[in-house]
């Protein structure tokens, strides 16, 4: 039984897009209803590229920023049919209580060609809900103890957002793949956390939240409550970073190069940053120019990687899970553990699950610092670096004073003590694997293949 049945029609110009990034569409939801059903399309009206992604609020205050008890929903351009009822929503989409009032359907004015884009959506409310049944994940929690370096992904999408995968068998995958934990952040939406949570293991999901604005992506780590993401300028962003914040959640500006520039400022306000996206060759020289510029700045960032895969059922191509693999050296596999350990950057990022792994430990002036445990220093005098699986790499040292070869490295097990000056004109000490036949000196060029890199020794001085 339909109580109300709506049909809405427009035609969206350049000077909209202007205007805003996003249109919201009013309707007024009666009491009754159990479920929504909303269709839309787009085309252009004449030639030119047109897309409009769509999302939905429910009453409450939707301005920019909207409160989180608004949201119900995002799916960009993945979804030609949402449904959002009591007990069952589209993935992207909570489920919960349709309550009585203004609701707004929300495009986003992604790609107007100047002819202008005409839409078309159908609302369908109605007094029932459907039986929808889908799979539940029914995994055995097992004890996450050990310290020791973890292996996981930390920018994944499942069919809660643009994905081919369920939450399960991004599990399974990962699993399948010799990983223990997997980030999923699904674009602009919370509606994966639930199930995130139910995971119980071997592997652990982690939730978050890729924020996916039209002029840059930033990941979110811990998440629980949705922020809003419809930022334009670097001031909307900053409002997203203190939210961030106030939640306690890790902020991470994603992929700083062609294809999705980061163009929203804020740099002095977030200490991660993706330094590693898909397979190295992908441009991935120039994030490490922009993460070696921060660095040489003063500023303390750590750097992260993940594979942003998304076709993870039906693995083809690129990006693939897994490559990279980020490792976390981590006391147990839990959340809180997760979170603290890319707070002080005991990371590493490698080529794969079976990648090469880069240990350091620094001493100077009676000191020690590494990269399980504090990484900074005043002074190094020695270098005990450990690397495994790293044959047939060159090893060296970046600082801001230039790259320091150390080694060209022929076995899997690779340890040695190094007598090396570093101190705090060299502001940081970044290890990098590297392809050793590379045809500069320059380990910043596009020509320079990292098999692995370390977060780095940090040359400050300390009380």
């Amino acid at each position: 039984m339909s109580i109300s049945r709506l049909d809405l029609r427009g035609t969206i110009s350049p000077q909209d897009k202007e205007k805003s990034d996003f249109l919201l569409i009013p309707m007024d939801v009666p009491s009754g209803v159990k479920s929504i059903v909303i269709e839309y399309s787009y085309r252009a009206k004449d030639t030119g590229v047109c897309e409009i992604d769509i999302g939905l609020f429910s009453p409450g205050r939707v301005d920019f920023p909207a409160e989180p008890e608004a949201f119900r929903g995002w799916s960009g351009t993945a979804k030609k049919k949402i449904v959002v009822g009591e007990r069952y929503a589209t993935p992207g989409y909570l489920p919960g209580e349709v309550k009585p009032g203004t609701w707004h359907i929300v495009l986003g004015l992604y790609k107007v060609p100047s002819c202008g884009c005409d839409y078309a959506i159908s609302v369908d409310m109605r007094g029932f809900e459907e039986e929808y049944t889908y799979r539940r994940t029914t995994s055995t929690s097992v004890p996450y103890g050990g310290v020791r370096w973890y292996k996981g992904d930390l920018h994944t999408h499942s069919v809660h957002s643009d994905g081919d995968a369920e939450v399960w068998e991004i599990a399974e995958k990962a699993r399948e793949k010799g990983l223990d934990f997997v980030a999923l952040t699904d674009h602009n939406t919370i509606s994966h956390v639930r199930e995130c949570l139910e995971i119980g293991g071997p592997v652990k999901i982690f939730p978050g939240m890729e924020i996916t604005t039209y002029y840059g992506h930033m990941n979110l780590f811990g998440v629980r409550k949705w922020i809003d993401f419809r930022a334009r300028t670097e001031s909307d962003m900053t409002k997203i970073i203190e939210l961030a914040e106030k939640y306690g959640y890790i902020a991470s500006i994603n992929h700083p190069k062609p294809d999705y520039p980061w163009l929203l400022g804020n740099w002095e306000k977030v200490w991660v940053m993706e330094a590693w996206q898909t397979m190295w060759e992908y441009f991935n020289y120039l994030s490490l120019r922009k993460y070696v510029e921060l660095l040489s700045s003063g500023r303390n960032v750590v750097a992260i990687g993940g594979s942003d895969a998304h076709k993870i059922r039906h693995e083809e191509g690129i990006p693939r899970l897994g490559e990279p693999t980020t490792l976390l050296y981590m006391e147990s596999l839990t959340e809180e553990a997760f979170l603290d350990a890319i707070r002080q950057g005991r990371v590493v990022i490698t080529s794969g699950p079976n990648g090469p792994l880069i240990e350091y430990e620094a001493e100077g002036n009676g000191k020690r610092a590494g990269i399980k445990t504090t990484r900074i220093i005043a002074r190094a005098d020695k270098l005990r670096v450990k690397v495994e699986g790293g044959n047939n790499s060159l090893l060296l040292f970046l600082t801001a004073r230039g790259p320091i070869k150390v080694d060209l490295i022929e076995d899997n097990l690779y340890t040695k003590d190094i007598p090396i000056m570093l101190t705090t004109e060299d502001v940081f000490a970044l290890p990098l694997l590297m392809d050793p036949d590379y045809p500069t000196d320059d380990p910043l060029s596009e020509e320079a293949v990292v098999k692995a890199m370390a977060n780095p020794l940090l040359l400050k001085e300390t009380r």
